[in-house]
């Protein structure tokens, strides 16, 4: 005997369904005026957060220019901000640039000053100890850099993954 496709009180599975109500409260905070993003890590860029509202776990963020715009640079001011101001960490994959021009571009952007400035040693006492302590806080931060060329989408998962179970990482960013 053929079954009755509207017959739906024979059917044995049961389908479960949320309510719009449900999901709202889910998705949005408790209180919609409320502006601090207690869930998300911020940018350390105010205008951004605002429109992305924040950084949220588990979604993709794609910052998508031209070459040669500053991505690279943007980028970095993010993971500076998220784990050395805000002390979250944040693993960097990028195939284009070493781990080495990765953290020059890190200590440059936090000094204000090149690498090869730095290593030129004509600083007064106070100066050269204001460049070692930032230098130090850059290098307790949790960043982690991989530079593996033609990474795969497998191996960049799971390198990811142990990212997360070993060292508890909060932000992945894909240069």
């Amino acid at each position: 005997m053929k079954e009755n496709p509207h017959d739906v009180t024979e059917q044995s599975e049961v389908f479960e369904f949320t309510s719009i109500g449900e999901i709202i409260n889910q998705t949005l905070p408790k209180n919609i005026k409320e502006e601090n993003m207690t869930n998300c890590l911020s940018t350390g860029f105010l205008e951004i957060d605002k429109v992305i509202l924040g950084l949220q776990k588990g979604h993709l963020v794609t910052i998508a220019v031209r070459p040669g715009m500053g991505k690279t640079a943007f980028l970095l001011s993010i993971a500076n901000n998220v784990a050395i101001k805000n002390h979250h960490s944040v693993a960097i994959f990028t195939s284009e640039r070493s781990s080495q021009k990765i953290a020059n571009r890190i200590i440059e952007s936090e000094t204000g000053m090149s690498v090869y400035k730095i290593t030129d040693k004509n600083f007064n006492l106070s100066r050269k100890d204001h460049i070692l302590n930032i230098i130090s806080n850059i290098a307790k931060a949790k960043i982690f850099v991989d530079d593996t060329p033609y990474i795969s989408i497998g191996e960049l998962v799971k390198k990811s993954r142990q990212l997360k179970f070993i060292n508890n990482v909060d932000l992945i960013i894909i240069d």
